[in-house]
């Protein structure tokens, strides 16, 4: 679309081109086509795009809010930066806060709530067949907030997603190689299989040890794929 035809287009349908930009730039972070460190210039991007300024300042604004990309201090934007540490910092975090959260939500959830969460599954299982790993990163979250929400603690979830937004880059690190997601996704839905077994069985123990075990695996594949591909 050239900057002369959205001319045509009102507020809300440039809101929505934004919107679509900042979903290929997410993509194209995500497949390694931008690398972590690497500018994103507007101006460029407007050009590659075939977009105005203002509708690639607004992808980039959008695309902030996913943490994948920071402003720099002389006003730039960069992929956000991704080192070993970071992955770690994050797995430490989680592994705080996750557990106690979803044991409150067990306490909380009723068979409605379970059967949500088993729908999600269920897409997850289709989005592996489909091999479309982009979309299950949206569903893996989609299930654990659904999860954790039931614990009735909004900040808490509110925190736990923010964590979620940091470490999607290093989830991202999955769709570099194929086995990886093959790998990936299948541990992803055995996970959050048992994480159901333990909420109909009552089962705190099992359900944080679930959990606790997912994010020490998840952060050690991140930092052994990061290895790989730098």
């Amino acid at each position: 679309m050239t900057v002369e035809n959205e001319r045509y287009f009102n507020l809300g349908e440039v809101r929505s081109l934004s919107g679509m930009i900042s979903d290929k730039l997410q993509e194209m972070i995500l497949l390694g086509m931008f690398k972590p460190g690497e500018r994103l210039v507007q101006i460029e991007l407007a050009e590659r795009f075939k977009v105005s300024r203002v509708a690639m300042r607004d992808a980039l604004k959008d695309l902030r809010q996913t943490g994948l990309v920071v402003d720099t201090a002389n006003g730039g934007v960069i992929v956000c930066p991704l080192t070993e540490r970071d992955i770690e910092d994050i797995a430490f975090v989680r592994d705080c806060v996750e557990p106690d959260v979803a044991i409150e939500a067990l306490r909380r959830m009723d068979e409605k709530d379970i059967s949500r969460l088993k729908k999600i599954i269920d897409r997850q299982v289709s989005l592996k067949e489909q091999n479309d790993y982009i979309a299950y990163l949206n569903a893996d979250w989609d299930f654990h907030k659904t999860f954790y929400l039931c614990s009735g603690n909004r900040l808490a979830v509110d925190v736990i997603e923010k964590l979620w937004l940091r470490a999607r880059q290093a989830r991202g690190l999955v769709l570099f190689n194929e086995q990886w997601g093959t790998t990936w996704t299948q541990y992803s839905i055995n996970s959050h299989t048992l994480m159901i077994n333990a909420a109909e069985n009552r089962d705190e123990e099992k359900l944080a040890s679930v959990i606790r075990t997912n994010i020490r695996k998840a952060a050690k594949e991140q930092v052994d794929w990061l290895r790989q591909i730098n």
